[in-house]
């Protein structure tokens, strides 16, 4: 039994497909190009999975400079806004100090009647209300008065409550009473 049939069917099916095949195809049918092959294979898909990486970090540098320009633009929306802030408040500040140098001169003048032209401290100390009597005053009595009025005059304290025309009003006596008090310290 020996020849085809002891091969059996499949054997010589087996002979018969080989016979049937060109010398290409018999060529891939062998091991080495098989392993040539998969490494082929390998290979491309590494250059594949290399330029997934890069494309994927692309995307990844594109979504933070994104990132990075939405936050550029709000930083800039609030500069823009507190300028515009700031702006508004310079505005109603020039405006203030128009109305407050329209009202000192005014103010000078009820200060000079109400004074009489007087700068001595203790007269002016009298005139203004701070001193009680009129009679004569120790030069103690008279830094406690100029100290109290200091407080009670003084521009920063006075300026957050009071109205403009109290403003000024505080400032002009102010700087009355530290004039009246230096030259009668000297």
């Amino acid at each position: 039994a020996e020849g085809p049939e002891a091969e059996g069917p499949s054997a010589s099916h087996g002979k018969e497909h080989q016979s049937f095949m060109s010398p290409q195809e018999r060529i891939k049918e062998t091991d080495d190009y098989k392993r040539a092959d998969e490494e082929e294979w390998n290979r491309r898909n590494e250059v594949i999975r290399q330029q997934s990486l890069r494309a994927k970090l692309i995307r990844e540098k594109k979504r933070e400079q994104n990132l990075r320009v939405e936050k550029q633009k709000e930083s800039n929306l609030r500069i823009e806004k507190r300028l515009l802030e700031l702006k508004t408040q310079l505005s109603a500040s020039k405006k203030q100090v128009e109305e407050a140098d329209t009202l000192r001169p005014k103010i000078r003048s009820h200060l000079n009647r109400v004074l009489m032209g007087s700068k001595y401290f203790p007269v002016v100390a009298q005139r203004l209300g701070l001193t009680k009597t009129s009679g004569p005053h120790s030069e103690a009595e008279l830094t406690k008065v100029y100290r109290k009025a200091l407080l009670k005059y003084h521009p920063d304290r006075a300026s957050r409550t009071s109205t403009l025309k109290e403003k000024v009003y505080n400032e002009e006596v102010f700087k009355v009473l530290q004039t009246a008090f230096k030259a009668f310290k000297h």
